[in-house]
């Protein structure tokens, strides 16, 4: 915390160095390319840390943190890769080996978060994960691809957890109600595992809504 420091923080480089000195005498020196964007954090209280950036051969911009006093060529590192409207599409980190594991995230028409795949030099090494929604955005399903066909299969292995979401008029206001359910293994048939109640207009609503009750 700030109230904690020893001394204000001192700036240079035109202010895009900023050192700070932590009770103990500790240091954190930080530095920012002209753009602002994080060039390094170093000092004697923190693990040395470097930021890279870049455009690959699809034109995505991709962010590179590495840790360690090796700087970017340190083993521990994660770069990001972003798309044009900024959404994630891939993060990539060091795996055994000198392996790269790699989590890729696919969209769907509306721009919404549609698979999560998690790949060890390009092979899946754990099931997919899908998601699903309802005509408001609001999530409605996710399901862990067990069989790896990329299809939500209600009645096969596949682990999926449900929310159902409906608007109820009761006791004279309007209530919204989800009800979480979970689909067990090879069974088509859903088990609710809760429902919460959540009141949206009439007396005493004002201006936060409030949950009124869970029922399991």
């Amino acid at each position: 915390r700030r109230a904690a420091m020893l001394c204000a923080p001192d700036h240079a480089e035109g202010g895009r160095q900023e050192t700070v000195v932590l009770p103990g005498g500790g240091t954190q020196i930080r530095n920012r390319y002209l753009d602002g964007r994080p060039m390094d954090v170093s000092g004697t209280a923190v693990v040395p840390r470097f930021y890279d950036y870049g455009v690959d051969n699809d034109g995505h911009l991709w962010t590179m943190n590495c840790e360690g006093p090796a700087g970017i060529n340190s083993p521990r590192w994660n770069r990001r890769t972003l798309d044009a409207l900024g959404r994630t599409l891939r993060v990539e980190k060091p795996g055994f080996g000198g392996e790269t594991v790699t989590t890729t995230f696919e969209y769907n028409d509306k721009g919404q978060l549609a698979i999560v795949r998690t790949l060890l030099d390009g092979d899946p090494i754990q099931a997919a994960v899908l998601y699903e929604y309802d005509e408001l955005g609001r999530s409605t399903r996710s399901t862990l691809d067990a069989n790896g066909n990329e299809a939500v299969d209600l009645s096969g292995p596949d682990r999926i957890n449900e929310t159902e979401a409906h608007f109820v008029w009761t006791g004279g206001r309007w209530w919204e109600t989800v009800t979480s359910k979970i689909y067990p293994g090879n069974d088509s048939t859903p088990v609710a595992v809760n429902t919460q109640w959540r009141k949206i207009s009439g007396s005493g609503c004002a201006c936060t809504a409030q949950i009124l009750k869970t029922v399991d």
